[in-house]
């Protein structure tokens, strides 16, 4: 028989610190050990790992003490995460977890599409399944916390075959606590009240617990993250029936990564238009007195529909929804730029007061005045991301030749504020020498603040157009343009107007085959620019459309106008490509013929009938493959099982054998269009 001090060494050798007095008290069984010491040990002198694990679970025994802790403990759980805050800074406001979460959608794997999802019902079985070890993925706002706190709250009851624990990854700074003693400390944050000796061991070993790690990327350090994931997976090793699953966002996981061999990946998609439209719902809910200023969900999507980085991010969605309503003019309280520029604030400013990155040499104009700065130079990069060292160079250059002596001593405080940012900037990988890579974590962000920096530099229309047009053909986003005419227009008075005709003016006397798509980037703009005489918008639309050219088929605004649609109606087909300009020719960026218009009338009336986002979009990418005129004679049925396309006697047959909830007559919906677009 080895030595105490042998035993010591060599379980030391081994990855596991353990003293020579504590295995003497291992060997002289005075009390029950932690179950990851007596592991080591067993391991170590070449013994039946499971036979003594039994035996410690035997030794351990339970009590009533024990019982009526966790029956406590499960209480509190439903108390602490049954309600949430609703992502809203400005009012702080409380709210049911049940009556605010959208369940949303995941991609199994390295995968991120949305082919082939799966729902909420799939990720939880994979966590609820003895030994389960799950990484959750998704860009910043995405949900990550929401779901783990409705993960939490799904098995606090009663019924559960295990318990949960919940464990921030701000909680994994001191390296010195082994993570089962966060476990336990977590247990003081939800109840005052300590536990009984080796409760949550005695979980781990018999892998009754789930232990949820949400935000392993909070942990900036890439060295101590490092560090952390090792210290994970070595916790996996040791209580190998214990379910575990982290969260991290996806930007930089792929930096510092969990074994893939111990933990499966699932990734949270963006959200659907259906799910935004749900989540908007349930807030505009939230205000059961309601009031004369409340918009509507299709009210609300026309005003923010083109910056699908705010309504497919469940965080800042729940932020612009708050803002939203109306004056008791009428007007709308916020428009789309005005609604972004607030989203921008709730969403990185007010919450680094929340959070307490706000430091006392950082004003708040300092650090909006050189992030402005920052998103323009990433604008014109394409959004292209780079080494921190270069982030530092740049503000170097910019604040110092600004602020002069104090620029230079605050550069090291800015370039580890921005670093250390988790809503603006983020790691988004390495390049080839190990240097990390920073870009904005969203680009409905990036393009607000780069617009901001464009109107700041020089209020002349023409100056603004001159640089728009130049470096709109390069690589600045379009949704640049769209927030450089609304902020125009708050600073001047018809100010989007008298931009947007200055670029036309510019566009127009470009040589052929210059604009590229230009003329149809400032045609689609031009539904978020108050115009004080409708004819501007037809008049720059011919000087915008090639002398002499015949023109076929119809512009966007002309088919927004003549169908009638409410803002938004039209983009959620359009922008996201299920119904595309068919007709390229002259005029810039295509024209949209009959058959296009027939195809988005019919999605939106199915879309006003409450049929499902995916349901309607198999039903166009059916219809594209069809002939008009076998579209014109053709009927929609829908039931239970979907939507089928009929021809009308087949369609009669299963309306009478009440085959049906609804039926659309194709031809019907052709003529109507027909006639508004006449």
């Amino acid at each position: 028989m080895p030595s105490t001090r042998a035993v010591a060494e060599g379980v030391r050798n081994r990855g596991t610190e353990l003293s020579h007095t504590t295995i003497a008290q291992i060997f002289s069984g005075s009390r029950v050990p932690r179950w990851g010491a007596l592991k080591a040990v067993v391991e170590f002198l070449g013994g039946a790992e499971e036979e003594f694990r039994q035996l410690w679970i035997s030794a351990k025994g339970g009590d009533d003490a024990t019982d009526d802790y966790l029956r406590n403990y499960r209480e509190f759980v439903r108390m602490e995460y049954g309600r949430t805050t609703v992502p809203n800074f400005a009012e702080r406001q409380r709210a049911q977890l049940r009556d605010i979460f959208v369940a949303p959608l995941f991609s199994k794997g390295e995968g991120d599409s949305r082919d082939g999802s799966v729902y909420l019902d799939d990720l939880q079985s994979t966590v609820s399944a003895p030994g389960s070890k799950t990484v959750l993925l998704a860009d910043q706002g995405a949900g990550k916390t929401m779901t783990c706190r409705f993960l939490m709250l799904q098995h606090a009851g009663l019924d559960s075959s295990f318990v949960p624990f919940y464990l921030s990854g701000r909680e994994f700074f001191d390296l010195s606590l082994p993570l089962v003693d966060l476990v336990e400390a977590s247990l003081l944050r939800v109840m005052p009240l300590r536990p009984p000796n080796n409760f949550v061991q005695g979980l781990l070993v018999k892998g009754s617990a789930l232990i949820i790690i949400d935000g392993l990327d909070e942990v900036s350090d890439l060295a101590v993250r490092r560090t952390l994931s090792s210290q994970i997976e070595s916790f996996c090793n040791v209580y190998p029936m214990t379910r575990v699953l982290v969260t991290s966002r996806l930007t930089d996981y792929g930096v510092v990564r969990l074994d893939p061999a111990l933990f499966l990946e699932y990734r949270i998609l963006p959200l659907s238009r259906m799910q935004a439209g749900d989540l908007v719902n349930r807030i505009f809910a939230l205000d059961d007195a309601g009031h004369p200023g409340k918009l509507t969900a299709a009210e609300f999507f026309g005003l923010i529909d083109r910056v699908t980085d705010i309504w497919r991010t469940p965080l800042l969605l729940s932020h612009a929804a708050a803002l939203s309503g109306r004056l008791p003019s009428g007007e709308f309280r916020y428009h789309c730029a005005e609604i972004v520029n607030k989203v921008v604030e709730l969403a990185t400013f007010d919450w680094d007061v929340v959070r307490g990155i706000q430091t006392a040499a950082l004003s708040r104009y300092l650090v909006r005045r050189v992030l402005e700065d920052l998103a323009l130079w990433y604008a014109k990069r394409g959004g292209q991301a780079v080494a921190l060292s270069q982030v530092s160079d740049y503000i170097s250059d910019t604040v110092a030749e600004a602020e002069g002596r104090r620029g230079w001593a605050l550069v090291d405080n800015l370039v580890e504020y921005f670093s250390g940012r988790a809503n603006v900037i983020s790691v988004v990988g390495v390049n080839d020498v190990g240097d990390e890579l920073y870009s904005f974590t969203h680009t409905a962000i990036l393009a607000h603040m780069a617009a901001s920096r464009i109107v700041r530099e020089d209020r002349n229309p023409n100056v603004i157009a001159r640089f728009l047009v130049e470096n709109l053909q390069l690589e600045l986003p379009a949704s640049v343009l769209v927030f450089v005419l609304q902020i125009f227009d708050d600073s001047v008075m018809r100010g989007g107007e008298i931009l947007f005709a200055e670029m036309a003016d510019i566009i127009a006397r470009l040589p052929p085959g210059e604009d590229g798509n230009l003329g149809a980037m400032l045609l689609a703009a031009s539904r978020f620019v108050r115009m004080s005489n409708p004819s501007v918008l037809k008049s720059i639309a011919k000087r915008i459309t090639p002398a002499g050219a015949v023109v076929e088929g119809y512009s966007l605004p002309e088919v927004i106008e003549k169908l009638e649609l409410l803002p938004g109606q039209a983009e959620r087909w359009l922008d996201s490509g299920e119904i595309a300009a068919s007709i390229n020719g002259v005029h810039p960026g295509g024209r949209y013929a009959f058959k296009d218009v027939l195809i988005l009338a019919v999605a939106v009336r199915l879309w006003d009938l409450g049929v499902r986002e995916d349901k309607i979009r198999d039903v166009l990418n059916f219809l594209r493959q069809m002939p008009l005129e076998q579209i014109r004679s053709s009927f929609l049925i829908g039931d239970s099982s979907g939507i089928h396309v009929m021809k009308p006697m087949l369609a009669m047959s299963a309306v009478k054998r009440g085959q049906g909830f609804f039926g659309i007559d194709l031809e019907l919906v052709a003529k109507n269009v027909g006639e508004r677009l006449a």
